[in-house]
């Protein structure tokens, strides 16, 4: 397993603490000893806190910031192991299916779920414009004969 990104976990109890890095995906156990080097356990578990996301520039994905961060760490962590086999095409298809105005990845949940629904995706990096996209579907999508 390679890190896509990494989260802050914080506790909420503990005041002027930095909190952990965790560095995702990662195995139940890492992130068990994780919580508890925070202070995190089955009887405190409303402390814990997502603070921070980070990802190096190479493997950065548009997810908004503040979605991470009202998520929890097993939905990340499963998110991460889901994005970690797309491939570099795919990856750039998320992004700009990410940055879309009217994207329906609006939820870590849906984000999750695009590995498995990729080929409803097309992403043409070339087109900026309503001409750009007819020339494309009418000359060289293969759609038109």
């Amino acid at each position: 397993m390679s890190e896509l990104f990494s989260i802050q976990l914080q506790n909420r109890q503990q005041q002027g603490g930095d909190g952990i890095w965790l560095d995702l995906p990662t195995t139940t156990e890492q992130v068990q000893a994780a919580l508890r080097q925070i202070g995190i356990s089955s009887d405190n578990p409303q402390g814990l806190f997502i603070s921070g996301y980070f990802a190096e520039e190479e493997k950065r994905f548009a997810i908004p910031y503040n979605m991470v961060l009202a998520s929890n760490v097993d939905e990340l962590n499963f998110l991460a192991s889901r994005l970690e086999t797309l491939s570099t095409g795919e990856r750039a298809e998320l992004n700009a299916a990410l940055q879309a105005p009217q994207s329906e990845l609006s939820s870590i949940g849906r984000i999750t779920d695009f590995p498995e629904n990729v080929d409803y995706y097309v992403h043409l990096p070339d087109v900026h414009g309503p001409a750009q996209l007819g020339d494309y579907y009418l000359n060289r999508s293969g759609m038109v004969c």
